[in-house]
């Protein structure tokens, strides 16, 4: 058995100063502007682990065993862009789109883990000390508890990871809107896209494990529609996608040196993959105050290139082909909801909530450890309303069916736990608009 019990604390500072120029010359509308952001981010992770096998096997007797590790990061954020957009409205009915933007981003950052408590700083003592002592180095002073406890690579001490990532990046879009009719339109666009490199905030035992990821970018592709039917008894969107990503950041899994609890998690980049997929959705209007909507999302995620990494149970593997972590091929979403009057300014609520995922993974590497099994979830609702839907009052049950479903897979260290969703639960709900 094991006490997995997480608590985290954190810190944020952010200051964002936007110069922007906005108007219209002619057929034309422009947007250009200036922005600098600087962000400062402390946190703090401390996780319990009393009753973990390794916790008690890499202390014991006489050791006192890891109960809990703690994992602090320093961040400091400095982003610098430029960025410039053009519409030219050709007609009422057709519009080019287009815009640019260049940024700059310059992180700062260090980080280490700790052993917070005086059991897991001896533990962590003498495992260090064990693989010093397996090199013919002499043993490390006793660790006070919350000392850096993660382990540098080079001298195979325990220290604090100091380090930095600058990059920068130009990404863009392009696009065509079309009006036929009133209330409806067809669109394209295809866009450059970056999302800036990062650190693992994982529980480290070897600095490395706080190696940056590089910045990872996407180019997308996005063709779609919106309508409004019979005579606005209906309303439908749809559009198609294809996202071809490079570098994309998943958590991994490395092994490091010196080598002491196998395959750990460390954040990476996967070269090349993509995101295929679609998604609709029908809204109805049948009668006066009754509204039927049906949604849904395809997605076809895959490793397109080689990328070798570690999976759950430390095996060397080569992902090319497997899909996406979180990422079931179907959602539906099925909502109904009908308002009808009361009286003396009330209305009635009704509604119904049907929500359905196919099954999916929490990682790379095909483990049926790491499955995540499709559910569907329904939900009920009914109350009334009051002063023009000023306030009202709502009796709910979500989950009525009492779905046992999980929403996460993970491992740590020598155990994989899975995270339960809520079970039925009822309530009653107040609410107020001003």
């Amino acid at each position: 058995l094991t006490n997995f019990n997480g608590r985290q604390l954190g810190r944020v500072k952010s200051f964002s100063q936007e110069l922007r120029a906005a108007g219209d010359v002619g057929a034309f509308s422009y947007i250009a502007g200036l922005n600098f952001a600087t962000d400062k981010a402390s946190a703090t992770q401390v996780i319990d682990i009393p009753y973990s096998t390794t916790a008690v096997t890499l202390g014991g007797p006489p050791a006192l065993p890891i109960d809990a590790v703690s994992t602090n990061i320093n961040q400091h954020f400095d982003t610098q862009a430029i960025f410039f957009n053009l519409d030219y409205h050709i007609s009422d009915e057709l519009t080019l789109r287009g815009g640019v933007r260049y940024t700059a981003a310059d992180l700062h950052y260090n980080a280490c883990s700790a052993a917070p408590t005086a059991s897991a700083a001896d533990a962590f003592t003498r495992l260090v000390n064990r693989v010093r002592g397996g090199l013919g180095l002499s043993p490390i002073a006793a660790l006070a508890p919350g000392q850096c406890a993660s382990v540098n690579p080079i001298t195979l001490g325990t220290d604090r990871y100091f380090n930095k990532l600058n990059q920068d990046n130009v990404s863009w879009r392009a696009g065509i809107d079309y009006k036929p009719a009133p209330g409806t339109l067809i669109y394209a666009s295809i866009s450059k896209g970056y999302k800036a490199g990062s650190v693992s905030t994982v529980a480290a035992t070897n600095d490395l494990q706080f190696t940056p990821v590089s910045q990872e970018s996407v180019l997308a592709y996005e063709i779609g529609a919106k309508a409004k039917l019979f005579n606005r008894k209906a309303e439908i969107t749809a559009a198609a996608f294809y996202y071809d990503y490079r570098d994309k950041q998943v958590l991994g899994r490395a092994v490091f040196q010196p080598n002491i609890f196998g395959a750990i998690n460390a954040l990476t980049n996967v070269p090349k993959s993509e995101i295929k997929g679609a998604e609709a959705q029908l809204t109805v209007f049948p009668v006066r105050g009754l509204t039927l909507t049906a949604a849904g999302t395809y997605l076809d995620t895959r490793v397109k290139g080689d990328f070798a990494n570690v999976d759950i149970l430390g095996n060397a593997i080569n992902f090319k082909d497997n899909a996406f972590p979180y990422t079931p091929k179907w959602q539906v979403v099925l909502d109904g909801d009908y308002r009808f009057p009361l009286g003396s300014g009330m209305n009635g609520i009704l509604g119904a909530n049907a929500n359905y995922r196919s099954k999916t993974t929490a990682g790379f590497g095909g483990s049926n450890l790491l499955d995540i099994d499709a559910y569907w979830l329904v939900d009920l609702r009914a109350g009334v309303d009051f002063k023009d839907g000023k306030y009202s009052v709502q009796i709910f049950g979500r989950n009525i069916t009492n779905q046992y479903y999980w929403t996460n897979v993970a491992r740590s260290l020598d155990n994989v736990r899975r995270y339960a969703g809520a079970p039925a639960t009822y309530g009653i709900q107040f609410s107020a608009k001003y």
